[in-house]
């Protein structure tokens, strides 16, 4: 559970950061690395991946197949 005594940092979404749903760190969600030429985003902690340009991109990483219907 993320703790909502540390001061969050402001804007976070305005400036476009990308954050893993999954990991948490210093009482925010972590911040998902920056890619280098695609657009696709990783989390360095679980490997969540997200790509924002393609909304019906689905992530294969453990944490999202426990939510996967077949």
């Amino acid at each position: 559970m993320a703790n909502s005594y540390f001061p969050r940092e402001q804007n976070q979404s305005a400036r476009g950061v990308i954050r893993c749903p999954y990991c948490v760190e210093a009482g925010n969600f972590r911040v998902m690395a920056i890619p280098e030429s695609e657009d696709r985003y990783t989390c360095n902690q679980c490997g969540h991946m997200a790509l924002p340009s393609n909304p019906l991109f689905e992530c294969a990483c453990k944490k999202c197949a426990r939510f996967r219907i077949t």
